[in-house]
């Protein structure tokens, strides 16, 4: 399970950055096909389209977590993560930021 955990982490990596950016509204390009898809307004295309509570959707779907109540609060906050891996280690530090909330600083 650890090496699987592992692998999916260094997947990670190489598109943690690129995510980021999609979470947070930017390098959003979208066809004239995506919008008609998925019903998208064009009329506010150039706004920022933030995926609100992504990475607390990210975590509550997750196999390797199990989310309680109180913990959906504060995960709700989460705004970024991110993975950074130690050279020549099978070592990784996950780093969570939250934005504004009463439980922490």
């Amino acid at each position: 399970m650890i090496i699987l955990v592992f692998l999916d982490i260094l997947k990670y990596l190489d598109v943690n950055q690129e995510i980021q950016k999609l979470v947070e509204g930017d390098n959003i390009e979208i066809t004239e096909e995506e919008l008609k898809e998925y019903n998208i307004n064009n009329e506010n295309i150039n706004d920022k389209i933030i995926i609100d509570d992504y990475w607390y959707k990210v975590l509550y779907n997750s196999q390797y977590f199990d989310i309680n109540e109180n913990d959906e609060k504060i995960l709700k906050k989460l705004k970024k993560v991110f993975i950074t891996k130690e050279d020549n280690s099978l070592d990784y530090i996950i780093h969570f930021y939250f934005g504004e909330n009463e439980y922490f600083d």
